[in-house]
């Protein structure tokens, strides 16, 4: 009988690894809270806008949610809670020499709608990239992003959708980007203190709230060092050392 597959294997093969019980559910409850106390200083009086809107240097909202950012050398103390031996692990094996580009949060609500299908190629901005017209080949991993779900997430709170790839498959969009249902895409609905690992030519979108409530996440980049590093990557987390989590 064939063994379960390895998260680097899951990456590889369908662009996405999903860790249960990444963190215990009080320990999520401790982050979600602690992560809303950092934004409240900050919150808007709504969680979705269309167009960015900067909230000060660590934070903004946006058509994804009030993303605060920087907690490498704002928040050290969460900087463990983020890097785990089991996500470490798999990071150093699938990008080798990696760097952290950075460690923030994301929160929504029921303002926000459908957050359409998108990738995070180069780190650049989907729009962008929907204005050029061109998805690079792409051979490797070169980067990951990690979304750790505070909440327990069902149909009606908004699924996570993703499309499954394999490492050098296209990485153009095969359907209209507004479109929830993509043939062949699955739906996830990950409880508090799950981790999911997306490699970055991975196309995923989140479903619309149905109810009334908010949704909390901690979020990371991380990415090979010999690739360039978008305008956005955070010195601070570039600086730290990994093999301190191990």
């Amino acid at each position: 009988m064939m063994g379960a597959m390895t998260p680097a294997d899951q990456l590889a093969t369908r662009g996405y690894a999903v860790f249960d019980g990444f963190l215990s559910p009080d320990e999520a409850a401790e982050l979600r809270g602690r992560l809303l106390e950092l934004a409240a200083p900050v919150r808007p009086e709504t969680l979705y806008e269309p167009d960015t809107r900067a909230l000060g240097e660590a934070a903004a909202v946006s058509a994804s949610g009030l993303a605060l950012h920087g907690f490498a050398d704002r928040h050290p103390e969460l900087v463990a809670t983020y890097l785990r031996p089991p996500l470490v692990a798999l990071i150093r094996e699938v990008l080798g020499d990696a760097r952290v580009e950075e460690l923030g949060a994301l929160i929504s609500d029921d303002a926000r709608p459908f957050f359409r299908w998108h990738t995070h190629i180069g780190g650049e901005d989907e729009g962008v990239r929907f204005q050029s017209g061109h998805w690079p080949a792409i051979g490797r991993i070169e980067r990951v992003l990690t979304l750790l779900y505070l909440d327990d997430v069902d149909d009606e709170a908004g699924p996570l959708y993703v499309l499954p790839r394999g490492v050098g498959e296209p990485t153009e969009p095969p359907g209209d980007i507004d479109v929830v249902a993509w043939p062949g895409s699955v739906s996830l609905l990950p409880k508090a203190g799950t981790l999911v690992a997306i490699e970055q030519c991975t196309w995923h979108a989140a479903g619309a709230r149905g109810r009334p409530g908010e949704r909390v996440l901690a979020a990371a980049y991380f990415a090979r060092r010999d690739v360039a590093a978008p305008e956005w990557a955070d010195a601070g987390a570039a600086a730290i050392d990994l093999a301190r989590y191990r």
